[in-house]
């Protein structure tokens, strides 16, 4: 699946990533590109999203009628299920069977399990077990409702989804080396990366992840006020959203405060989206996804997945910081030498930007 690049040129744009050295060596060492969650960003806002007050209210009454579909086809598993054990009509082993089934469902969702959630899981246990035992199969659909509608067993937290399942490469457009980029993002001493779009799109792998399900997706960051942003989008109906591409999520991963400016970024994320509680039957409501409910969020402490590429045919110059000592630049000739390197070591360059070492 090739990369979604929403850029209206790409071509042969220049691009630098600006690295402390550990993470150069880790680069080179490896041959991966790391991508990393948002949630690791110093501001804490990036890839945050709108809450859609307007489009949750317009769908509230269709994600309860969903509900309630789904919560009657449980119904009969539920009961076929309790029918198939030997529970000799036993109340105690009914409310074993019904606790382990409960206890199961929602530790997959949440990934672990408080004081608090499994009382209530237990008192949810000895309604259903009261329902079944008296053959009241109306009751048993209602607590089924409420345990599908209890906030603490399933998190439906879209933006805390997007953000756990949103992995970043922040790259700076430019022909030229910034200072601010080097005393940032290079820990002032470190090594600059220079390719192009063209090959950001052609020599990352990203096999893997599409697998997995992920979404790549290229494009330039917009710098505005996101609070204004915020608050229009959340006043707008689907339909006016829709015409403006901002009924995606995804649209504001790439938009970013006015103060970040400085750092001019192309960004390079891949992302995976919620499954959802709507079938085809309404797939002419083009903002689907706001339909969708969270029933998986990204728990596994993963922070960064790396991405294999190809470094020669990948870098085009590898800048030592006009900040860095002089055996910075020899001692990374050397590695390149005894790693068996000579195409990358051809592409290392000193920086050409002139410091005052009295200051450096």
């Amino acid at each position: 699946m090739p990369i979604k690049n929403y850029l209206e040129k790409s071509d042969n744009q220049n691009v630098f990533k600006y690295l402390d050295y550990p993470k150069f060596l880790n680069l080179i060492t490896s041959s991966k590109i790391t991508f990393v969650k948002p949630c690791l960003f110093e501001d804490g806002d990036d890839c945050d999203i709108p809450e859609y007050t307007k489009i949750q209210e317009e769908t509230a009454s269709l994600l309860k009628s969903l509900r309630i579909q789904r919560v009657s086809k449980n119904l009969n598993a539920f009961i076929e299920i309790l029918k198939n054990k030997p529970t000799n009509e036993e109340p105690e082993n009914i409310f074993m069977y019904i606790f382990i089934q409960i206890y199961n469902a929602v530790i997959s969702n949440l990934g672990n399990i408080n004081v608090e959630i499994s009382n209530l899981i237990r008192d949810y246990t000895q309604k259903l077990t009261n329902a079944y035992v008296n053959k009241n199969y109306e009751d048993i659909r209602n607590i089924l409702l409420e345990i599908d509608e209890c906030e603490s067993f399933v998190n439906r937290n879209i933006k805390e989804f997007y953000r756990n399942n949103t992995f970043v490469s922040c790259w700076h457009i430019s022909d030229t080396e910034s200072d601010a980029m080097w005393k940032i993002y290079s820990n002032k001493r470190g090594i600059a990366i220079k390719t192009t779009i063209n090959k950001l799109e052609q020599h990352l792998d990203f096999s893997t992840v599409e697998k997995e399900g992920y979404e790549v997706v290229m494009n330039r960051i917009i710098y505005e006020d996101k609070n204004l942003l915020f608050n229009d989008v959340n006043n707008k109906p689907s339909h006016e959203l829709l015409q403006s591409g901002k009924d995606d999520p995804s649209y504001f991963f790439f938009i970013k405060k006015f103060c970040y400016s400085y750092e001019n970024e192309l960004r390079l994320l891949f992302f995976k989206r919620p499954c959802s509680l709507v079938t085809k039957k309404y797939e002419s409501l083009k903002y689907i996804h706001k339909l969708e409910e969270t029933n998986s969020i990204n728990r596994e402490n993963v922070f960064n997945i790396n991405i294999n590429i190809n470094l020669n045919e990948f870098i085009d110059e590898i800048i030592v910081s006009p900040f860095a000592p002089d055996y910075y630049f020899t001692t990374l000739c050397s590695i390149f030498e005894k790693m068996n390197m000579p195409d990358l070591k051809n592409k290392i360059r000193k920086s050409n930007m002139v410091i005052n070492t009295a200051y450096a």
